[in-house]
Parts: C-alpha cells; sequence; structure tokens
C-alpha cells in the first residue's frame, strides 16, 4: 500500500477528497484480433482486470468512518479508471449510510501542569 498526493482510480473518487487514502491498484490486460478494434493500454478485449485495495480513513470534525474496500473488474475495451472512481464514490456514500461517523473522543487527555519543586 502507498500513499501519494496526486490519486488515481478509486482514490481519485470526489466523496473520498477529505479522507486519508491507502490504496494499491494494478491491472493486467490482454487482446485478441479484432475487425475495428485497436488494442491499447488498459483496453484489453480478451482480458481487462483492473484492482484496487483500498484503506479509507475519514475524520470531519470529530466524527470517524474507517473501513476496507476490495474491487475487481473486467470492463473490455476501454480503460476502466473511471468505473473504479464512480465506484468509489458509490460504496463510499453506501457505507456512510449504514454506518453513520460516530462522534470520537480523545484517547488522552491533557496532563495537568507539574509544579516545579524549589
Amino acid at each position: 500500500l502507498y500513499m501519494t498526493e496526486r490519486r488515481i482510480r478509486y482514490a481519485s473518487a470526489p466523496a473520498l477528497r477529505d479522507s486519508a487514502v491507502y490504496f494499491k491498484s494494478g491491472s493486467l490486460y490482454s487482446c485478441v484480433k479484432e475487425e475495428g478494434f485497436k488494442c491499447g493500454k488498459y483496453k484489453g478485449n480478451k482480458r481487462n482486470y483492473m484492482n484496487s485495495l483500498a484503506i479509507i480513513e475519514t475524520t470531519n470534525d470529530g466524527y470517524q468512518l474507517d473501513y476496507i474496500a476490495g474491487l475487481i473488474s473486467n470492463v473490455l475495451r476501454v480503460n476502466s479508471a473511471v468505473e473504479h472512481q464512480t465506484f468509489g464514490m458509490r460504496i463510499h456514500r453506501m457505507i456512510e449510510k449504514a454506518h453513520p461517523p460516530v462522534k470520537v473522543q480523545p484517547m488522552l487527555s491533557q496532563p495537568p501542569p507539574v509544579e516545579k519543586a524549589m
């Protein structure tokens, strides 16, 4: 898993803009001869697998929502990055609805000031 400033695929969903997203994506594509089709990167017509594994951490105004999502697709003949972005948004909204964020209390309170001995 890695973090990047530039977000791609699943992690580029606008719904995840304010979330920490740790993700790994990969793809495997291959082509066969097909009239009128030009094989290209991430645009296989035989197989066009794209997968994403993401850990999402969202904290807003003291509310926290964390989850893990995995996704694999086989969208033929097109680069499915936009589909993965759309899935990222829909999954996030579905989880928000099913599990509304909970208020998180700080784990540690501030310790009292230490008095200096004279």
